[in-house]
């Protein structure tokens, strides 16, 4: 897949840093606060570059702790937790309804975390979301939550996260601006019109998608523990809007 002439990786993994600052450009009245879940030691994140550009907000991980060796501003908050359903208000806690910038990779349940965001009236100006692009470019699916039994029941190459389709059905409807993916199919952009100017640069469209079938179906369906609940996670965005 061609690269967009401006993705590129500063402390990115797949040129969002680049992606991100065209859109953060284009907003009207920046505040420069961001919400990262999912946000690493803070070598290597979504919004890393964002802070050296004078930004601040919130980073949120389960696995690690801030690198030592780096500096944060003085108002930046990193909250270790696991996120869970019960525990979004926490997670959430300080970071403004308009948000600037909102970034989501948890590798599990994210679409409940977002739809669960925008419903609370959270209007963040720009959106990063992982996704999942073995489900191609036309279902609508995502893995929902479920309490993690003994053995791992999502997998990061594989078992995680929503499809494209899905994602743009749930932003669409609370009447954001679809900004296309990273050319290595690991993200989706979106923002609000009302608050972002039209960045006027191409972007890579739905049907440009490189996969275009559901390579998850038969996987689920090999899977014993996530067979019986398919239906839940074929279901269709419109039905929880």
């Amino acid at each position: 897949m061609k690269i967009l002439d401006y993705e590129r990786g500063v402390y990115s993994q797949n040129g969002e840093d680049g992606i991100i600052d065209v859109l953060a450009k284009k907003i009207i009245d920046p505040k420069k606060r961001f919400l990262e879940i999912g946000w690493g030691n803070g070598s290597c994140n979504n919004t890393r570059y964002l802070v050296e550009q004078g930004w601040s907000g919130v980073g949120v991980d389960a696995a690690y702790e801030p690198r030592a060796d780096l500096t944060f501003p003085p108002d930046f908050v990193f909250r270790r937790l696991m996120v869970m359903p019960d525990n979004l208000e926490q997670v959430f806690q300080g970071t403004p309804k308009d948000v600037d910038f909102f970034s989501l990779d948890i590798d599990s349940f994210d679409y409940d975390i977002a739809r669960w965001m925008l419903a609370q009236g959270y209007r963040p100006k720009i959106a990063c979301l992982e996704i999942n692009p073995r489900f191609g470019n036309q279902v609508q699916a995502s893995f929902p939550f479920r309490v993690r039994p003994k053995k791992k029941i999502y997998r990061k190459t594989s078992i995680y996260g929503a499809s494209i389709a899905k994602y743009l059905s749930l932003w669409e409807h609370y009447g954001y601006q679809y900004f296309g993916y990273d050319s290595t199919v690991t993200n989706v952009f979106f923002y609000d019109p009302r608050s972002v100017s039209d960045p006027g640069v191409p972007y890579h469209t739905l049907e440009e998608f490189p996969i275009k079938q559901d390579g998850m179906e038969a996987m689920i369906d090999a899977n014993g523990f996530w067979a019986p609940l398919k239906s839940e996670i074929y279901r269709q965005a419109e039905e929880d809007l």
